[in-house]
């Protein structure tokens, strides 16, 4: 990702941007998933690309009136797409093709605090939980005959829903820290199974490390 992201030439991006999606399906993440998410990282590039063309002086290719379209522009606005989608791409193959348990666990054995690799594995447990009872809240509301609409009413019933929600979430957050503390918990996220390298790992990593280095340097190369 961040070889990715110091990339100046398009060309180069776009050659991240093909290994980010081998990557990706190589890592057997569900495609249909990962797409969704791509194409609404897409759309939001997109309100930041559209003007860049136009606002970077350079050799015109094109113009309209006072609107001239430079060709370093369509190069910065090529290059930052494909950055962005690429480390996207690479963002999604990484959390895909792990639970969130083995993220903390590897994030722990990079040398993440204890106590902040608790926090986040914490929070979103309680988020976990919180989204149930939501839907469970729903689930009642829409028993019981509510439709949501611009009406004050509705805006009035939103607002009870959210006080009781608040009071539903401090009700498991000390519920849920009296359970830890049952069970020991010290303030250290810490894990039953002891990670071990293989040689797979080993070579995954040198093949991460190569194409790094070998897009940095073409990059280097195009550039200068």
């Amino acid at each position: 990702m961040l070889s990715i992201a110091f990339l100046k030439s398009s060309i180069i991006a776009m050659l991240g941007l093909f290994l980010a999606l081998s990557l990706l399906i190589f890592t057997r993440t569900d495609l249909s998933w990962s797409m969704s998410r791509i194409l609404w990282i897409l759309f939001g590039v997109l309100v930041f690309i559209i003007p860049t063309p136009f606002l970077i002086p350079g050799k015109p290719l094109a113009q309209w009136g006072v609107l001239t379209i430079s060709y370093e522009g369509v190069e910065t606005a090529s290059a930052i797409f494909f950055r962005c989608l690429a480390v996207s791409t690479l963002a999604l193959a990484m959390i895909g093709s792990a639970t969130l348990y083995d993220l903390i666990r590897g994030a722990r054995g990079l040398g993440l605090s204890g106590k902040i690799s608790s926090i986040f594995w914490l929070s979103i447990r309680h988020l976990d939980l919180l989204s149930h009872e939501f839907k469970r809240m729903r689930v009642a509301l829409r028993a019981r005959g509510f439709k949501m609409n611009s009406g004050l009413g509705s805006y009035k019933q939103l607002a009870k829903l959210s006080a009781n929600l608040l009071v539903r979430a401090l009700d498991r957050s000390e519920r849920v820290g009296l359970a830890i503390r049952a069970r020991g918990f010290q303030g250290n996220f810490t894990s039953l199974y002891q990670a071990k390298t293989t040689w797979r790992d080993t070579c995954f990593f040198l093949a991460m490390l190569s194409f790094a280095t070998l897009l940095l340097g073409l990059d280097f190369w195009i550039t200068q």
